[in-house]
């Protein structure tokens, strides 16, 4: 099997090319200005959202058997993720990152907001 043409190799690594269509040129001209604040590569960012789904999706979308379902008394869902403050009971939206104590925290909409808004000590990695 040839290599895929939009994959190109030099002698230190392999060069993705991507086609950028134009109904998609604003939201990665503004994705760009955002992590050029962060400090983020292009490449970091885009292959931290390829390994976690591929971790999600690699093993395919098991669907669950009927006598699973019968023997739970339930169909399985994923637990749904709390705020990590103190007392919230909110449900996570997203996770961020404290750089006071380098911890990552996951942010209900409300704390998420206070987190944007106190932006040098905080560091937005991903949605849940």
């Amino acid at each position: 099997m040839g290599r895929p043409s939009h994959l190109t190799k030099n002698k230190k690594s392999r060069v993705l090319n991507i086609y950028l269509k134009e109904d998609n040129r604003e939201n990665y001209e503004r994705l760009v200005d955002i992590l050029d604040r962060e400090n983020k590569s292009f490449s970091d960012f885009v292959f931290e959202h390829v390994a976690s789904y591929v971790r999600l999706h690699e093993p395919g979308n098991p669907q669950q058997r009927l006598d699973t379902i019968i023997r739970l008394g339930k169909s399985y869902h994923a637990p749904t993720k709390i705020c990590g403050f103190k007392d919230c009971k909110r449900v996570a939206v997203a996770v961020g990152l404290f750089k006071p104590n380098q911890k990552e925290y996951a942010l209900c909409s409300r704390h998420l907001a206070e987190a944007k808004e106190n932006r040098p000590s905080w560091t937005m990695l991903n949605g849940l």
